[in-house]
């Protein structure tokens, strides 16, 4: 028998914890099943399926058999490269997120995409460091992790309380008539899609933006979202009538060429186009927390990534 945990995140909160068992891969009847037979436990001790889950909460659940690693993932992360630096104290390690990459490949498995590459790093498969935040894949930015519990405490109480200052930009499609505002829609699971997220039902979800940068056709925008839901922003500015320039999942593109903006673009001959960019066009560029060791409030920040520099020189250049 092998005894599996989960560990929530400010994510999480408010799932119940059948939910959040569902939500990282168990079958309904699978949980069912095992908590009739007493396998399932909240931070040690018995439970109810509708317990609600808050940030910090361990789920351990006693399976008689655990599915085996893909062995192509195994190698996949353990070729994840550790990024740059960006903050660090004794508290906490702020790193430049790449896109691409995932922060936990595995939701079943914190030891796997990057925070597992950095608990090889450390020697540490059961933490430090410890996750406080996600970003998704295709997201770039700031991206902090806890050096020890107390600090994963303090922080994600933060998280909790929606008392983190968090700044993205973002890349749009489509011409704002209001340079500002703020969307305060409610964001919830999709009823038929299981990995997105559907506005206008579900949590209470807040999102500021602002105009940076308007062309013909796309646009620059900074959003600071409030509150911390899944796909927040992405959903958010789907709703707004704005998606991403990149993302699928949310009415944006899977891929951008320079020849939809340059006129008369030619490739070498017998030369396809290659993608002038095709990741989520959203970069955290800052986040300001306090910290258990500091009196004051530290800003973390991170550049403009070269790709999504380059996507806005082009259309500084081709869609004025």
């Amino acid at each position: 028998m092998a005894r599996h945990s989960y560990s929530a995140s400010v994510e999480d909160e408010g799932m119940s914890v059948q939910e959040f068992l569902e939500s990282r891969g168990m079958l309904q009847k699978e949980v069912v099943k095992l908590f009739e037979k007493g396998k399932i436990f909240l931070n040690g001790e018995g439970l109810e399926l509708w317990t609600a889950i808050t940030a910090s909460d361990v789920v351990s659940v006693n399976h008689s058999k655990r599915k085996d690693f893909n062995k192509d993932q195994v190698l996949e992360e353990k070729e994840i490269e550790i990024p740059e630096i960006l903050y660090e104290d004794e508290d906490i390690i702020a790193y430049n997120k790449p896109s691409n990459v995932l922060v936990v490949a595995d939701r079943n498995d914190l030891n796997t995409g990057l925070l597992g590459a950095l608990r090889r790093h450390n020697n540490s498969p059961s933490g430090p460091p410890y996750l406080l935040h996600r970003l998704d894949r295709g997201t770039s930015g700031v991206w902090i992790v806890a050096k020890h519990t107390e600090a994963k405490k303090h922080i994600n109480q933060q998280f909790v309380d929606n008392q983190i200052y968090k700044q993205y930009r973002a890349i749009v499609q489509g011409v704002f008539f209001d340079k500002e505002g703020e969307i305060n829609e409610p964001i919830g699971k999709h009823p038929k899609h299981g990995t997105k997220m559907i506005v206008g039902k579900g949590k209470e979800a807040s999102s500021r933006y602002k105009v940076l940068r308007q062309f013909r056709h796309y646009a620059v925008v900074r959003v600071w979202p409030t509150t911390g839901r899944t796909h927040q922003i992405r959903a958010h500015l789907q709703h707004l009538g704005h998606p991403l320039l990149i993302d699928e999942l949310y009415g944006g593109m899977a891929e951008f060429f320079l020849s939809k903006i340059k006129p008369k673009y030619k490739t070498t001959h017998k030369k396809l186009e290659k993608p002038l960019i095709s990741r989520l066009t959203l970069h955290c560029e800052a986040m300001e927390l306090s910290l258990p060791s500091l009196a004051s409030t530290i800003r973390i920040e991170s550049p403009l990534p070269k790709d999504l520099a380059r996507l806005e020189r082009n259309f500084q250049n081709y869609d004025k």
